[in-house]
């Protein structure tokens, strides 16, 4: 998720895939993920609220998503969500080997 649309380098499933067979992968696959992002955002915001309580308790967890992310992750997630339930985004897994 950018932080300003000059470092937004977002694609379709498409585009993303037309790229990897570009650069030479091969066995590309594509799974649609957006109703699997759609329920875990959904549990996440189920859990929340529980979560900012303990962190107020006891400080940040010592793993977790936030130290890959950093300190924008809530921002980005709630941003995300947003972006999500509006239909702008999708989630999906790609699959893809590259020969030797």
């Amino acid at each position: 998720m950018a932080s300003d649309r000059s470092a937004n380098h977002a694609l379709t499933a498409d585009d993303l895939a037309a790229h990897l067979r570009r650069a030479g992968f091969i066995g590309v696959a594509t799974t649609d993920r957006t109703e699997a992002a759609q329920a875990w955002f959904s549990d996440q915001r189920a859990a929340r609220e529980a979560a900012r309580k303990k962190r107020e308790d006891d400080g940040p967890p010592p793993l977790g998503l936030h130290l890959l992310v950093g300190p924008r992750f809530g921002e980005m997630t709630k941003n995300a969500a947003k972006a999500l339930a509006a239909g702008k985004i999708g989630f999906a897994e790609f699959h893809a080997r590259k020969p030797a």
